[in-house]
């Protein structure tokens, strides 16, 4: 493994420097929670005193001036709650604790999102929330079920292990996945589909942010479709006067009849007023995923498994399956750990250190071990070995006057992730095994000034450095021999890749705080270099050898405009974003019957031009949204006959002729879409919430030829009514997918081979769940998925969805 890059070890020893000299900071500001009826802390609460604006953080809390007088009125306001006008004496008699009361009129709440926790009205696309008490009450197994149950996402599925959102047509690496304001993309994610969010533990949730459109300008490469930041809870300080200490414990244990789900999970906080920590773990055990029995009378044989591949003795052997709706090879198990500490240090200084770790058993590639050749099956075994994923990452906010910035955020970064792919053809003694070991180290920095009462500067810096190593092997089962010198999925002399990047935006106001002016620049620069060594199995050119260089640099920007007045809010903005292209892209080594791709370091980012409006109303029992938007892609990434720098289209190896292909940017396309939601309270504890997506896609070659553009999935939405009663709650979903003809796939990333004939057949389901408190700390949860066992296979999946099914959880929480 190679050494961590020089710029890598400075910034390691300065962030080390950053830490333990701020930690002797101090000043004489003052600290104050917000918090609601229940003690909870109110994210989001708008502070204001002497022509000062801010909102409260994570924890309910703001930051005022030092040594204010005794005098100085501040003002508390939060949507859905009444405003509250108090003096700062008032405050420090209530222990700097400020208790909100919910008004009567209750409006949709003020929402802070992703990295730099934004108003939802300081940025100007569409955004939706998944808290953690919806994630729960959906019974979701993973963090990307969760998203498919709320609509918001359409989620593809190779293997039940899984799980590939799309946002607006883009999926894998042109969306970006986000934990904690740290970036999960690295550079070997993929173009077609990715199971990485199930590395995501949804029980120990706060909420996931979906903030749909190009997010380049915050985020970087790969914000194609939109970014979707998953939030973890923190601890929450002790600001009580009464208690010496915080201790929270939330668990619950759940039953899923359809794999024979076993899943439990524990977390505890401790916490007092300067410190506290979080600690969780989750443990799930799934079975086999059995599929719905009720399939339509044109495809009675669709999604049935009705043989397996068994080995008995030496023999690969194929047994009839005793229920063809039983998805044999799709079991698998999850371990999530996480752990959380928070320290604040004084009234401007916040420290914070997030610790995960994701693993599994072996995943089996469901779609891999269902397909045949030739009227048999391919693959006898196909699995991913355990996936792990670690992250350490420490984060600093400080909030103080200066001249360069009112507020700074530092979010410091080390990821190791590990992937393994293990496959035997049918009849083949040979087990082959690829193995990819990946270090990510990244540190982001976002300052914020306020220059003026209506202008604000946000400014940041981020660079990330990735580094992979991947090694491969063949074993003969039969012999035992190990060949260690198998073909690499990844250059087998090692892939580095570096990313800096620097971003300005400038935010506008009016007087009255109704209209926001949003523009940005982006400047991203990137180099990958990976090199092959002598021994792999394959004569590359000598340029191989020597190691390739591949550089890009990309420069993009956005404007939008936010109206907000009474109930109404519109949204209009334009930009454009980017995806750089990856070590998947230019390195991964494919030999397919008679070609090879080979790298083309010329390769380019693949860029889109995104414009939208949404349109919001909200009153008192009813809202609705709207958004309509258009995307031009452009400098696709595809795979296309290729030379060798000489000028060959054939390259020879080992006495083998193989036609050269190669990634090239020849392709052109557009995206457009409208969506809408709808939330109504006809009565008292009666709600109905409904959304609906609709999208349709297209690409251009460079000869002009259109065809469908691939992810697009079908018109898709939800429709939930909702009881709460007391102490119970009752919620119907109806869950609904259109038909997708087989002529509007987009080729093999839609996996035509895996729908019928006809294309991806429409869908519905029909589920009830009920919830009860049964004491004050202990909940139950008892659900029927899928009440008319309909059989059904998600648009480009290759594993059917569950059947009829019941769930029983149990939950505790103090």
């Amino acid at each position: 493994m190679k050494e961590p890059h020089l710029l890598f070890k400075y910034l390691k020893y300065n962030l080390i420097l950053v830490f333990l000299g701020t930690a002797f900071l101090s000043n004489g500001q003052e600290s104050v929670q917000v918090i609601d009826e229940n003690g909870y802390p109110l994210i989001g609460a708008i502070v204001q005193y002497m022509n000062k604006s801010m909102i409260s953080d994570a924890n309910g809390v703001v930051v005022l001036e030092p040594e204010l007088e005794d005098s100085v009125s501040v003002n508390f306001s939060y949507i859905s709650y009444d405003r509250l006008n108090l003096s700062v004496k008032s405050i420090r008699a209530q222990n700097n604790i400020v208790e909100l009361t919910p008004s009567k009129g209750m409006l949709d709440e003020v929402v802070i999102i992703g990295r730099t926790n934004s108003r939802t009205f300081d940025v100007p696309f569409n955004i939706k929330r998944l808290r953690s008490k919806e994630i729960y009450n959906s019974t979701a197994q993973t963090a990307a079920d969760a998203l498919a149950l709320s609509g918001m996402a359409y989620v593809q599925k190779s293997q039940m292990g899984g799980g590939s959102p799309i946002l607006r047509g883009f999926e894998a690496n042109k969306i970006l996945l986000v934990i904690d304001g740290v970036r999960m993309n690295n550079a070997i994610y993929r173009s077609g589909h990715l199971q990485n969010a199930i590395t995501i533990d949804p029980a120990i949730l706060q909420q996931t942010e979906l903030i749909y459109g190009p997010g380049s300008l915050m985020y970087g490469s790969d914000a194609l479709g939109g970014v979707i930041h998953f939030r973890t809870k923190s601890p929450i300080l002790n600001y009580y006067s009464n208690k010496r200490s915080l201790h929270k414990i939330n668990a619950y244990t759940r039953y899923n009849s359809a794999n024979s789900e076993k899943t439990a999970h524990f977390d505890y906080t401790y916490s007092n007023k300067s410190w506290g920590v979080t600690t969780s773990f989750s443990f799930s055990d799934f079975g086999d995923l059995v599929a719905g029995n009720n399939r339509s009378d044109d495809y009675p044989e669709f999604g049935k498994r009705n043989q397996y591949v068994q080995r008995i003795g030496a023999l690969d052997t194929i047994v009839n399956n005793d229920n063809p709706n039983k998805q044999l090879g799709s079991a698998y198990r999850q371990y999530d750990f996480l752990q959380k500490w928070s320290y604040r240090a004084n009234s401007r200084l916040k420290y914070d250190l997030n610790l995960q770790y994701s693993t599994s058993s072996d995943i089996p590639r469901y779609d891999n071990l269902i397909e045949e050749v030739n009227g048999s099956f391919r693959y006898s075994d196909w699995r991913y070995g355990p996936q792990s994923r670690l992250l350490v990452s420490p984060r600093l906010e400080w909030t103080a006057p200066t001249p360069l910035f009112d507020k700074l955020l530092l979010i410091a970064s080390y990821q190791n992730v590990d992937e393994e792919r293990i496959f035997k053809f049918y009849q083949d003694p040979l087990i082959f095994q690829q193995k990819e070991d990946l270090h990510v180290m990244g540190l982001t920095v976002d300052l914020e000034k306020r220059i003026t009462n209506t202008q604000r500067l946000t400014y940041g810096v981020d660079i990330h450095h990735n580094d992979v190593s991947s090694i491969a092997n063949e074993t003969n089962i039969i012999t035992g021999s190990i060949n260690q010198n198998s073909l690499t999925r990844y250059p087998s002399g090692g892939s580095i890749m570096t990313v800096l990047g620097a971003y300005l935006q400038h935010t506008w106001k009016n007087q009255d705080s109704t209209l926001n002016w949003i523009n940005g620049l982006r400047l991203n620069l990137q180099s990958t270099s990976f090199s092959y060594l002598q021994g792999d199995p394959v004569e590359w050119p000598d340029y191989f050898y020597d190691g390739i260089t591949s550089e890009d640099k990309t420069v993009v920007g956005m404007t939008g405009l936010n109206y907000k007045k009474g109930p109404w809010l519109m949204k209009i903005s334009t930009g454009t974003a980017f995806r750089a292209p990856n070590v998947d892209d230019l390195a991964k080594i494919r030999i397919n019957s008679n070609e090879i791709n080979v790298p083309n370091p010329e390769l380019e980012a693949e860029k889109v031009w995104n414009s939208e409006f949404n349109l919001m109303h909200s009153k008192r029992n009813l809202s609705i949204g709207l958004t309509v938007f258009y995307t031009h892609i452009s400098d696709a990434i595809v795979r296309e006959r290729f030379q060798l720098p000489n000028g060959d289209n054939a390259f020879v190896t080992a006495g083998d002729t193989l036609l050269v292909t190669g990634n090239v940017n020849a392709e052109t396309g557009h995206v457009r879409g409208i969506s809408g939601t709808i939330m109504w309270t006809p009565a008292t504890n009666f709600e109905v919430y409904s959304t609906l997506s609709v999208q349709k896609g297209e690409a251009k070659d460079e000869d002009g030829n259109t065809s469908p553009l691939g992810h697009i999935p079908p018109t898709y939405g939800i429709t939930k009514l909702s009881y709460n009663y007391k102490k119970h709650s009752i919620n119907l979903l109806w869950q609904y997918n259109f038909h997708k003809d087989i002529e509007d796939f987009g080729g093999s990333v839609d996996n035509p081979d895996l729908a019928t004939p006809d294309g991806s057949p429409g869908w519905q389901t029909l589920s009830l769940q009920t919830h009860w408190q049964l004491t004050k700390k202990l909940h139950l949860t008892a659900a029927m998925n899928n009440i008319f066992d309909l059989h059904y296979r998600p648009f480009a999946s290759g594993i059917s969805a569950a059947g009829r099914h019941i769930v029983l959880s149990l939950k505790y929480s103090n």
